[in-house]
């Protein structure tokens, strides 16, 4: 069975973290995110500024875990252009896919980790799929 993990993006840093709580309603805190991590102790990201992501349960081609927005680079033996693309979850299929820059969608798990990269994500590095277009 997968380690099922998160990360959460407030704004400002990237944070792994080892547990999560969630509040909602009113409450004295308000709306938003408890976290505690590794390096980070604890945290507390306000709603309008919480984006959570989910390890996908796979890596790269460096052992390097893939989460939602990853962006990762498809690397083809059979063609010299490689593909940028955003990882993202399509919950009518539950599945983990890859939006690539032609504009497709690809099942995550039909490619091999030996074909994939983890170049950045969509919030440290918005501009790789920009440039990728």
């Amino acid at each position: 069975m997968r380690k099922i993990k998160f990360r959460v993006w407030d704004g400002n840093l990237m944070h792994n973290v080892s547990e999560l709580h969630f509040c909602m309603g009113p409450k004295l805190d308000g709306n938003g995110l408890k976290f505690y991590g590794p390096g980070v102790g604890q945290g507390w990201i306000d709603g309008e500024n919480v984006h959570l992501m989910q390890y996908t349960g796979l890596k790269d081609k460096n052992g390097k875990e893939i989460y939602e927005e990853d962006i990762v680079k498809l690397l083809h033996a059979a063609h010299e252009e490689n593909e940028i693309g955003q990882i993202i979850y399509r919950g009518d299929e539950a599945a983990f896919r890859i939006f690539t820059n032609y504009l497709s969608e690809r099942n995550l798990g039909s490619l091999v980790s030996s074909e994939l990269e983890v170049v950045g994500n969509i919030y440290e590095n918005p501009e790789l799929m920009e440039e990728s277009k």
